[in-house]
């Protein structure tokens, strides 16, 4: 066992920085009394925190596993758990660049119908579905833009 520093942040911009016990060989992360408290209390308001460890000057993300402990995840998951992470429990920033890219596929969605409408020479069936199916993608991806930007 060694003591690390680990730096715990929330989505609503609280960082927690402490140290705690990581055994090498298992890569289990032993978290302090204080700490889990912090956790449990944490957990009843706020999203899951992201939580990284600095070893050899490096940051390292902890996971946490199916049995419920946290593990230091390997060098190579780190970038495919941050990835995940970054969609599924973003903070503030990464939230407001998904509600960016969201309203930019939605104005591109937008722009495809208005080719896909102009382009048509003979009104059908699918002709209509095309134009409306770009409509409505560009509208729910405006929606998902709006709600990913407000705070």
């Amino acid at each position: 066992m060694k003591l690390v520093p680990v730096t715990i942040r929330y989505s609503c911009g609280t960082i927690i920085k402490d140290r705690v016990s990581l055994d090498p060989t298992t890569r289990e992360v032993h978290f302090s009394s204080r700490l889990t408290v912090i956790f449990l209390e944490m957990a009843k308001t706020e999203a899951a925190p992201f939580i990284s460890i600095s070893l050899s000057g490096h940051d390292f993300s902890v996971v946490q596993g199916s049995d419920g402990k946290h593990i230091l995840a390997r060098e190579k998951d780190r970038i495919h758990v941050e990835g995940f992470r970054s969609i599924f429990a973003p903070n503030r920033p990464q939230r407001h660049s998904n509600g960016h890219l969201a309203h930019l596929l939605s104005v591109a969605s937008l722009a495809g119908a208005c080719w896909s409408a102009a382009s048509v020479t003979n009104w059908n069936l699918a002709a209509v579905e095309d134009v409306a199916s770009f409509l409505i993608c560009a509208a729910l991806l405006g929606i998902a833009g709006f709600y990913c930007k407000r705070d």
